[in-house]
């Protein structure tokens, strides 16, 4: 699946694109994105993070340019990840939490932002990823949930906190 969209860059603007790969199977009801790319295999228990249903991440990735677009901060990390924040704060809104699997798809779009503009390399992608979550987690905290095997639960002491902490 290619994702693409205009980042503003100064004055200008250039078009960005990006192959994300995608899984396909008989047994599975739609393709998925493979997330497997961006997020890096320290988490323990990849099953309990769902892969992204592919039509969800057009949309997630162009709303998340568009709010980088209209960041004010300077530096380009930064403004990506004020972009992020936004973001998630816009879901929160919508559904008075965020799962942290649905974090993760968020910092999915956040990974393929950072490698289609340039700005880093896929090892640094992948040994940055945790850390963006992270900042999500620190800022959010009461509004991110744990996403695990039992259900919807606090995300302070879950199995996803350990998980996201042994990445750091």
């Amino acid at each position: 699946m290619k994702l693409s969209a205009n980042l503003k860059e100064g004055w200008s603007s250039r078009t960005i694109t990006i192959d994300v790969p995608t899984v396909q199977n008989p047994f599975l009801p739609m393709p998925y994105v493979d997330s497997r790319w961006a997020r890096p295999y320290v988490f323990h228990n990849v099953s309990i993070y769902p892969l992204a249903e592919a039509h969800d991440v057009p949309n997630d990735f162009n709303r998340l340019v568009a709010l980088v677009n209209s960041s004010t901060v300077s530096v380009k990390i930064e403004k990506y990840k004020d972009g992020l924040l936004k973001l998630v704060d816009e879901h929160i809104s919508r559904c008075g939490r965020v799962l942290f699997c649905d974090l993760l798809m968020y910092v999915d779009c956040l990974a393929y932002l950072c490698y289609a503009s340039d700005l880093m390399t896929e090892e640094q992608i992948q040994s940055n990823y945790a850390s963006w979550a992270k900042f999500i987690v620190d800022r959010r905290r009461s509004s991110v949930k744990c996403s695990g095997r039992w259900g919807v639960s606090d995300f302070a002491g879950s199995e996803n906190e350990r998980d996201l902490n042994s990445c750091l």
